[in-house]
């Protein structure tokens, strides 16, 4: 009898193992990383001479010299298979009549943005980062989510392993949270994961719930998505909210009084600036100027 008992235990034993083996995940991995408190991520590598969506090496440049450290890029596919940073519908600023998956990398490489700034590949960007420690970049897939990610995987772990680490995906639909997960199983941790709205139509009561349920980090909505509401609620769950894409220091100052952790922005904001246009001007009561301390736009 006690035999046969421990001959089933050790079945049932084998039979969970067997189960759980290769099983779906049902929530993202917990993150060790956090954006900071007033989280500046550079848009688009960051404007340059005025000049936004360049995704360019000048772009780049000029953000890591001043200190730029989270920054999100477009990411668009070649003819050749190759990722590049280009942000899709401005061919016509590189002079291109046909859309960047239809032309070649080497192709691409040799226009210029605007005819004054330098194009570059995903190697390129990760080269930088390599030789900028504590630099971490956040993707924008503009063609179908997981051939863009498996390719940023695949360019990474070539260069550096330890580069995924430092690698922050954007998902945009309510299912895709399970392709970062497993992702993740496989590749090992992002830095942390956001889920952006822009591409999503579904309402904040579902946001909210997908986001608690299945342990996203981070939710990302435009200007015109923005709610207070929406903010608070996902505040509440230990979710941060960041707002994209705003470049007046006057409009920060409305975001992060409604408690979002941070901000997209086409120029290196410095917060010394939202301070300053926080500051009472002269002759003007204590506090706030009265625009700066308003709610912000939704559009």
């Amino acid at each position: 009898m006690r035999l046969s008992y421990r001959i089933f235990a050790l079945g049932c034993l084998l039979c969970v193992a067997c189960g759980s083996h290769g099983r779906e995940p049902d929530r993202l991995r917990p993150h060790g990383f956090r954006l900071p408190s007033n989280a500046l991520v550079v848009h688009a590598l960051g404007a340059i001479k005025g000049k936004h969506y360049s995704n360019s090496l000048e772009a780049l440049e000029s953000t890591l010299s001043r200190g730029g450290r989270i920054i999100e890029v477009d990411l668009s596919f070649t003819a050749d298979g190759d990722l590049v940073c280009f942000h899709t519908k401005h061919e016509k600023h590189l002079g291109l009549e046909t859309p960047v998956t239809e032309v070649s990398t080497a192709d691409f490489l040799s226009h210029r943005y605007a005819d004054r700034f330098t194009l570059i590949d995903l190697e390129t960007l990760f080269h930088h980062l390599v030789d900028h420690p504590g630099t971490y970049v956040v993707t924008d897939c503009k063609h179908d989510f997981n051939p863009c990610m498996e390719k940023v995987l695949s360019v990474a772990e070539a260069m550096d392993p330890a580069l995924v680490g430092r690698i922050i995906p954007q998902f945009y639909k309510d299912d895709q949270w399970l392709d970062v997960a497993r992702m993740e199983a496989e590749h090992g941790s992002f830095a942390t994961v956001i889920f952006t709205l822009y591409r999503t139509k579904i309402d904040d009561d579902a946001v909210v719930e997908l986001v608690r349920a299945r342990g996203v980090p981070v939710v990302t909505m435009s200007r015109k998505r923005f709610n207070p509401d929406l903010v608070a609620r996902l505040t509440e769950i230990g979710v941060d909210s960041l707002v994209h894409t705003v470049n007046k220091p006057a409009e920060i100052i409305g975001y992060v009084d409604h408690g979002v952790r941070g901000l997209y922005s086409d120029r290196f904001v410095l917060w010394d600036e939202v301070l300053t246009a926080a500051a009472p001007k002269a002759g003007s009561p204590k506090g706030r100027p009265r625009d700066a301390a308003a709610d912000p736009p939704r559009g």
